[in-house]
């Protein structure tokens, strides 16, 4: 939105608006005095402007002589608000119905002895806001401009608006705007029907494609590929300086390729546009953070250059998230299309060693020599052992000898050997029982 003075220069605000390098939009909505429509009019038919662009104005402006010069304007106005009679009798009854209520409701209003008001004075009417709300609240049915109902704010409800396309130098109603007391709203607009300001019934393109785009990027590999120099490739390579944080300082040369150069170089091609390439000054992607002794949070690295217009666009692998998405836009990621990908399934060959894939080669080999040196340790701890069987028994067979008494060997009470031992292990391990050698 530009705003402008009462002694502005409308050719040069005009100019300003339509070359200025960050604008893409060709629809400009105007909204002035009648008495500025003129001089803006003619500002653009000076600029010749006026075919290139799409042109709407407001109801005022819509009053101004010069409009028989300027096929293909829009407008909006009240639904026959150019008949003042009729508006002028819809206030009037307005006026009427506010004040009946005020003698309805016994207001205040009328307690005290008003005989003159002073039009003239700065100071607010003491029931001022009274009767604002009053009006505000009172509605007329069946008026002559239709029904009239306002909202809190003091907007009018229930109204209808003609859209209006200026048509070798008259007013034509091309459509209308409607709304209730829900707050649904209807348009019905005959496109057929317009002329643009290019003399055709071809709508025009809202947005105008950029011919020259500032494009910020960051080292990110693979998508973003430096080397230092400026001696680039002219088919894979584009040469993107590094911007110093100090301006006093010399900028960073570097050529930059990669999978988003590609990509970049392909978007131009197909778009028909120029483009600028250079790294960011900090190295971010972008934070929203306080930054040194600032209180305030600002947005740093690509993101901050792309909302203080220090960059157009940025190409990178760029994380979306709602904080980033709040002010800048995003292209649609495509890797949420939904592409799948089928390759060959391999048939399953089982092996007689198929047993033994659950564990690695390693760890088979440490299992065995577990159980052999289990078996080994049993064998040594029941042979060093005092107080094994054998040795038991030939206690007790010295004691009875004494009293001569003779005891019999039990010949399945051998010693643990280790031929045993390892059968003892070998069992635990297979959960087969331990059973006899």
């Amino acid at each position: 939105m530009e705003e402008y003075a009462s002694n502005t220069n409308f050719t040069a605000l005009i100019l300003n608006l339509i070359t200025e390098d960050r604008l893409a939009a060709s629809v400009f909505i105007i909204h002035t005095r009648q008495k500025d429509t003129d001089e803006l009019l003619l500002a653009i038919v000076r600029l010749q402007k006026f075919e290139n662009f799409v042109w709407i104005i407001n109801e005022r402006a819509l009053k101004s002589n010069s409009l028989a010069l300027f096929d293909g304007l829009l407008g909006v106005k009240l639904h026959d608000s150019f008949n003042k009679e009729n508006l002028l009798i819809d206030a009037t009854q307005l006026i009427i119905n506010t004040f009946l209520k005020f003698l309805n409701e016994s207001s205040s209003l009328w307690s005290e002895n008003i005989s003159v008001i002073d039009c003239s004075s700065t100071e607010p009417w003491k029931y001022g806001k009274d009767v604002y709300k009053a009006l505000v609240e009172t509605s007329v049915e069946n008026g002559k401009t239709g029904n009239i109902a306002f909202n809190e704010e003091g907007d009018r409800i229930e109204s209808s608006y003609d859209i209006i396309n200026i048509q070798r130098g008259q007013p034509k109603i091309v459509g209308i705007y409607r709304s209730n007391t829900t707050g649904k709203t209807e348009l019905e607009l005959h496109e057929e029907e317009i002329i643009w300001p290019n003399g055709s019934n071809q709508k025009p393109d809202g947005i105008r494609t950029r011919r020259n785009v500032s494009i910020v990027t960051i080292v990110e590999k693979p998508f973003i590929f430096v080397r230092p120099g400026n001696n680039c490739k002219p088919l894979s390579e584009v040469f993107c300086p590094r911007k110093k944080l100090n301006v006093n300082e010399e900028n960073e040369q570097y050529c930059c390729f990669g999978y988003c150069i590609d990509l970049l170089q392909e978007l131009s091609k197909n778009l028909s546009f120029f483009y600028t390439l250079h790294l960011v000054a900090d190295g971010k992607y972008g934070a929203f953070e306080k930054e040194g002794d600032d209180k305030q949070k600002r947005w740093n690295g690509m993101i901050g250059e792309l909302v203080n217009y220090q960059a157009d666009m940025i190409i990178a692998p760029l994380t979306m998230n709602p904080e980033r998405a709040e002010d800048i836009e995003f292209t649609k990621p495509y890797k949420y299309q939904g592409i799948t990908i089928l390759t060959r399934k391999d048939t399953n060959k089982s092996h007689l060693s198929s047993f033994l894939q659950p564990f690695k080669d390693e760890l088979w080999i440490m299992v065995l020599l577990s159980v052999h040196i289990i078996a080994v340790v049993l064998y040594l701890l029941d042979r060093l052992s005092p107080f094994d069987r054998f040795r038991f028994v030939q206690q007790q067979r010295d004691e009875q000898y004494e009293r001569n008494l003779t005891i019999e060997k039990d010949p399945k009470e051998d010693r643990l050997n280790l031929s045993h031992a390892l059968w003892f292990t070998w069992g635990i391990l297979l959960n087969s029982g331990i059973g006899e050698g």
